[in-house]
């Protein structure tokens, strides 16, 4: 079976819009619209290659198409503060004690490293039809909706009062590749890189009033790279993405860190709200 690799077409189909902050009872949500992109190409090849069944299962089939992710970078962290100065301030950094080791973004309960963008997994992949002859036309996507949500006040420890959430930063950059299995291993046909960022801040000095709204800062909002032709050049990505044991996810390592938490007894900026992310 072979890619013919001036076929294939990688396009941005959606982009994440629409970033903003939506308040849910004692949740505080961060979230914006998908991202999709889509993925064209023609295969040529021999019937006999491919599992009659593949397209059924393809998380079992022996020769397929499909993207894997990595992510490379997060910071996150919220700040909360108290109706006035003397009822203090909290910073709760999500980011600052987590594993820095480059993870996989998968779901590792699929039994499988590949990257999946439904719960539909005939959705994710590219297989062949057996019924149709070759050359085959195939299309199929990635999509992904990252976002998060925090609880909307905290106790301050240092002065026995409620504080709210007043300002958050949510940055996470990625690296997806468009990736090929065949019997004698997997070969990264294009990469991409992607960013979201979410630097929130109420719009009210009294962030816990009904109400009241939050702003988007400068900085805000998707990024995306071209698509580049072949594997990344980045050895400790190839690594990563070379390395097909089922290693604990992006989601399972972030929902395990500690809380990195500083309070104060008067309204302060901590470091981290004005630290630069990490460059990927």
């Amino acid at each position: 079976m072979q890619v013919i690799d001036s076929s294939i077409r990688l396009s941005l189909v959606q982009r994440p819009s629409s970033f903003r902050v939506e308040v849910n009872g004692d949740r505080v949500s961060l979230v914006a619209s998908p991202l999709q992109v889509t993925a064209k190409c023609d295969v040529t090849g021999a019937e006999s290659e491919l599992a009659t069944e593949a397209r059924l299962n393809p998380r079992n089939a022996p020769w397929k198409l499909g993207f894997m992710q990595l992510q490379l970078m997060e910071v996150q962290w919220v700040y909360y503060r108290g109706l006035q100065s003397s009822e203090g301030c909290v910073l709760n950094d999500f980011s600052a004690k987590r594993d820095t080791t480059i993870c996989r973004d998968y779901d590792r309960m699929s039994g499988t490293p590949w990257y999946e963008a439904t719960d539909n997994p005939v959705d994710s992949y590219g297989i062949p039809d057996t019924k149709k002859p070759s050359p085959w036309k195939l299309e199929f996507y990635f999509g992904d909706n990252p976002k998060n949500d925090f609880p909307s006040a905290v106790s301050n420890a240092d002065t026995q009062r409620r504080n709210y959430f007043y300002e958050a930063r949510l940055s996470m950059g990625f690296l997806t590749t468009l990736t090929c299995q065949s019997p004698a291993g997997i070969s990264h046909l294009r990469n991409f890189n992607w960013s979201a960022v979410w630097h929130v801040r109420s719009e009210s000095d009294s962030p816990q009033m009904k109400g009241s709204g939050f702003k988007l800062l400068p900085g805000s909002g998707f990024w995306i790279s071209d698509f580049r032709k072949g594997p990344p050049t980045n050895s400790k990505y190839l690594l990563a993405l070379n390395n097909l044991s089922l290693t604990k996810s992006c989601n399972e390592i972030a929902s395990s860190v500690s809380i990195d938490k500083q309070t104060s007894g008067w309204w302060q900026k901590f470091p981290q709200m004005t630290a630069k992310d990490p460059a990927f």
